[in-house]
């Protein structure tokens, strides 16, 4: 018994010494305040960019610049997030529009719609 008391209290010197040492080093540290740095700046080209790349992890903006989705939404928010939706929502139907023109329908149920050059039909 007495040497499990000699343990205990040993170990609890030591405890107290570490708790000593910790407050020590807290009270020479110039300031309890957490630390803040700053965020990353919105990048120049975002702009221009963003209705081109949009949201996508591979081939989007999170791709583009190597940024986390929170730092994407923040950047919209601080460029115009109604704004640069209503580019992007602009630029996709301009891209369907021209994708539509050049993939329009030859073929239906196996017959051609259109004569092909060359070919009777």
């Amino acid at each position: 018994m007495k040497d499990q008391d000699f343990r205990i209290s040993t170990i609890d010197a030591a405890t107290t010494r570490a708790l000593g040492a910790a407050s020590d080093f807290a009270a020479e540290a110039p300031s309890a305040e957490p630390v803040r740095r700053p965020y990353r700046g919105v990048p120049r080209d975002f702009v221009e960019r963003w209705p081109q790349v949009g949201w996508g992890k591979v081939t989007g903006a999170e791709a583009e610049w190597n940024a986390h989705a929170r730092t994407i939404s923040r950047w919209l928010d601080e460029c115009g997030r109604s704004e640069m939706i209503l580019a992007r929502k602009r630029y996709l139907d301009a891209q369907r529009a021209v994708a539509g023109r050049a993939r329009r329908k030859r073929y239906v149920l196996g017959r051609t719609l259109n004569p092909i050059a060359g070919q009777g039909e």
